[in-house]
């Protein structure tokens, strides 16, 4: 009796931590294939209509010409990515945005999120149930949110919730910190000062990858340097 009672002590302290780490690791792996969906969808953009840039993208063109078309919008966007269904914010009902979480979490707080969804004007789940959503402030950048799970829990940013851009300066990039109310850092990287380059970045996150996950690199204010958040 007294070995079941220990096991049994055991198990209540490990259980949780083992949950915590494999919990962890499934956000990860929705983050990447999240990151790994918008890369290959916007390069293969590219490629097939052979530019280099952003601002040079049919969709581009379409978003920003004098009379958009709804139709031919949604039909280049289904050319790259395995869309099951979706709809745009001029939409007379926009069924997707509707079936998003109001508010997300904000990790480390009691606080809540505004609603992220309603201003998206375009919004599509892909056939492994995430839900992507498109919007462009210039003609040479462009965002995609995305809740690698749709509604399901834990409807957190920097769990399941990430925002990333597309740009014609930098490319894809993980913007999510963004999000967040002007995020302290729980710790800096070791070792790096004010300015970063990405190489040093990437260098870092191969030797210490348990010590900075890749989604919870950000660049806070310009000068300060880059964060694990």
């Amino acid at each position: 009796m007294i070995t079941i009672g220990i096991i049994g002590v055991v198990a209540a302290i490990s259980f949780p931590t083992l949950i915590s780490k494999y919990k962890e690791k499934v956000y990860d792996s929705q983050y990447k294939k999240a990151k790994n969906t918008i890369s290959n969808g916007f390069n293969l953009m590219m490629s097939k209509n052979e530019v280099t840039s952003v601002s040079d993208l049919p969709l581009i063109s379409l978003m920003y010409g004098d009379a958009f078309d709804v139709s031919r919008f949604k039909a280049e966007f289904k050319k790259y990515f395995s869309i099951l269904e979706d709809c745009m914010i001029i939409d007379s009902s926009c069924a997707l945005s509707e079936s998003l979480p109001v508010e997300y979490k904000i990790p480390g707080t009691d606080e809540m999120s505004e609603n992220l969804w309603t201003q998206i004007p375009y919004i599509f789940t892909t056939t492994d149930g995430m839900t992507f959503g498109f919007d462009s402030t210039t003609p040479t950048n462009v965002t995609m949110m995305v809740d690698t799970n749709s509604a399901k829990n834990p409807n957190t940013i920097n769990q399941d919730l990430y925002l990333f851009s597309v740009s014609n300066f930098s490319g894809l990039q993980d913007i999510t910190y963004t999000l967040l109310p002007e995020p302290e850092p729980v710790k800096e990287c070791q070792g790096w000062g004010s300015h970063c380059t990405m190489e040093e970045v990437q260098n870092y996150i191969q030797n210490y990858p348990d010590k900075c996950p890749e989604r919870y690199i950000s660049l806070d204010l310009p000068g300060s340097g880059y964060y694990c958040l």
